[in-house]
């Protein structure tokens, strides 16, 4: 019943990903930006420590949306995930915004999309 529970709940996270991106891109008819992107992991972030949402549940959830093709995300698979989320935050200028435990959260979630996105390219080579 508790993996039940926690199945529903992971199912309605994935969902509010997809209906923000919509939101988005549909009635403010305009692509996603690095700042919506990076905005609404901090609130999806949120809702995921408060849920007991892991990061492989979350990376599995964003993965088809931001590199379904498995190529894009390639480039960065080989940096740190700490080093490559640290960037990021201060890239966008989230690194003295974010709280402790999401910027701890985003780690293990680019560190779990790194993972897919390296089983992705060993399961579908690149032609040469």
């Amino acid at each position: 019943m508790a993996e039940k529970n926690k199945r529903n709940l992971y199912l309605k996270y994935a969902q509010q990903v997809h209906n923000q991106i919509a939101i988005i891109e549909q009635i403010e008819r305009r692509p996603m930006q690095m700042g919506d992107w990076l905005q609404m992991a901090m609130t999806l972030g949120k809702q995921a420590l408060r849920q007991d949402i892991g990061a492989r549940q979350i990376a599995e959830s964003i993965y088809p949306i931001l590199d379904g093709s498995g190529q894009h995300l390639a480039k960065y698979a080989n940096i740190p995930a700490e080093s490559a989320t640290k960037l990021l935050l201060w890239y966008t200028g989230l690194s003295k915004k974010i709280e402790p435990e999401l910027t701890t959260l985003l780690i293990q979630v680019v560190a779990e999309l790194q993972k897919i996105s390296v089983n992705s390219r060993n399961m579908n080579p690149q032609p040469a």
